[in-house]
């Protein structure tokens, strides 16, 4: 659900490569992760909403999504319902490419650090103009 489909159908020579690295996946979190943990994580996340707070931001604030993000579907149009409601916000979704691993884009900073780095401009001529 966190990686890009396209990326995983071209990554794996057949099923079994792809049942390998599922199974190495699964083990690799058991070294380090915690029941317990990792249902305290879910479960934070599980009736999060922040829609109530939204029309409050008066920053600058850049929402990103990626095309390929199944956990976030791009179809269901939850970015642009949910920046329309913040005054200066903009919300952007970035296409599939060469570095694209669907919600897991959030860890490939090359992909989306321009956006970040136009939101900062942005920002600091906000700034500039209060003065």
């Amino acid at each position: 659900m966190v990686d890009s489909p396209a990326r995983l159908n071209g990554a794996f020579a057949s099923p079994p490569d792809a049942d390998n690295h599922i199974q190495c996946i699964a083990e690799e979190a058991l070294k380090v992760e915690k029941a317990n943990d990792v249902l305290w994580e879910f479960d934070a996340s599980r009736d999060y909403d922040p829609s109530a707070g939204l029309g409050l931001i008066d920053a600058p604030l850049l929402a990103v999504n990626f095309a390929d993000d199944e956990l976030n579907p791009v179809e269901l149009g939850g970015l642009e319902r949910a920046i329309a409601r913040v005054r200066h916000g903009r919300g952007i979704t970035l296409p599939v490419g060469p570095n694209s691993r669907g919600h897991q884009t959030l860890a490939v900073a090359e992909v989306w650090q321009d956006c970040v780095r136009q939101l900062l401009h942005q920002t600091e001529k906000r700034q500039a103009t209060s003065r």
